[in-house]
């Protein structure tokens, strides 16, 4: 899919995995068809780099843009439509989350605040204020009670959403915060940092279970579905897999050359996906630690700059990744299905679109022009 003239930032995929929402430098957002690569809507409005973008669970009707112009948008993905826009924050705004009943915006800012806003209306409802630094990360838990953020100022705080008042700040780190996340039934808390560490921590009481001390900077965190596994990515290529409940080290993936900068568990559990910037995206068997595929097919035509980002569908049976050039890739995790991937800049003069089958380990190479006929 070509998607945009400046590099991506982000993408999500919609709870039926039928479409794709990306981000870009260039202030836009596009709308595509998973099945088709077809472009659905473009999505304007913003007046700089859109950061970060995101569908509204669980419907899915609307989209939800993040801008380094200090706002957010609420777009109506059936007629592009900009519904509301959430205005507020004194700098620009790095992450977006919306909670699981569909009522709620959460936006986290350089000016170290949280805002939480109606959904409906696009009015603010709090402002979230206890950081001493940038915010890079929010979620809301799945009953919409707590929120939880990251921020630079080496903390974790867990919110009221009701209140916007502060239920606990997990403070251990001894660097800036990378990531942080809930698990499904909110009974714990993952934290990564540029400290080299993960800390695992108990949601009710606030007290730290365990800590995992990474060979380099932690970059991605993430738990399975069940909350019975969770994971941690680094910016040397290291990933690690541990039981939560005790905390025990299982496996070691370190296989990627590179940093790996998003790790995702599919919806069983049995799969991880890992998207690095040595141009590989694997998907990984978490019971046994092994890798089971690789797409390697950006190996073919290099490009200097990483893949950025990685989310599977509801179903689990494919994901989408992105990368900060003009193009973004559909994978699907059955051998018998094709990956696609177009690409914009190549080594020869003419943009090429590569198709891998994982099954056969076979490539093929077609003009960009007759992509979607190839496509179909």
């Amino acid at each position: 899919i070509k998607a945009h003239p400046l590099p991506l930032t982000n993408i999500d995929v919609s709870k039926d995995g039928r479409r794709c929402v990306s981000a870009s430098y260039d202030r836009t957002c596009i709308l595509w068809d998973t099945t088709t690569g077809e472009e659905l809507q473009v999505f304007e409005g913003h007046k700089n780099v859109v950061q970060a973008v995101i569908f509204n669970f669980p419907r899915c009707d609307h989209i939800i843009s993040a801008s380094f112009d200090r706002t957010a948008r609420i777009h109506s993905v059936a007629t592009g439509e900009c519904r509301a826009v959430l205005k507020g924050h004194r700098g620009e705004i790095l992450c977006v989350a919306s909670d699981q009943q569909g009522d709620l915006v959460a936006t986290g800012s350089l000016d170290h605040t949280v805002r939480l806003w109606d959904f409906a209306t696009g009015d603010e409802l709090h402002t979230l204020a206890g950081h001493t630094a940038e915010v890079v990360c929010v979620q809301f838990s799945a009953d919409g009670v707590r929120l939880l953020s990251g921020s630079f100022d080496h903390t974790v705080i867990l919110w009221n959403v009701a209140t916007g008042r502060p239920v606990k700040t997990l403070l251990m780190h001894r660097e800036a915060i990378s990531r942080a996340e809930l698990s499904f039934d909110g009974a714990w808390i993952l934290s990564g940092s540029v400290d080299r560490t993960a800390i695992l921590w108990n949601t009710d009481t606030g007290e730290p279970t365990g800590t995992c001390k990474m060979p380099s900077e932690v970059m991605s965190v993430a738990f399975s579905p069940s909350g019975r596994q969770c994971a941690m990515a680094t910016a040397t290529g290291v990933i690690r897999l541990y039981t939560t409940e005790p905390f025990t080290f299982r496996h070691e993936l370190a296989e990627h050359r590179g940093e790996v900068s998003k790790v995702m568990f599919n919806a069983t559990g049995t799969r991880l996906a890992s998207i690095c910037s040595d141009h590989t995206v694997r998907l990984w068997c978490t019971s046994t630690g092994t890798c089971v595929k690789v797409s390697a097919t950006l190996a073919v035509f290099p490009h200097p700059d990483e893949l950025i980002a990685i989310k599977f569908d509801y179903h689990a049976d494919c994901f989408v990744t992105g990368m900060p050039v003009v193009a973004t890739r559909l994978l699907r995790c059955q051998p018998s299905l094709i990956i696609i991937n177009s690409f914009a800049n190549t080594a020869d003069s003419a943009p090429r679109a590569v198709f891998t089958s994982l099954q056969e380990q076979q490539h093929s190479r077609v003009s960009v022009t007759h992509c979607c006929t190839a496509w179909s």
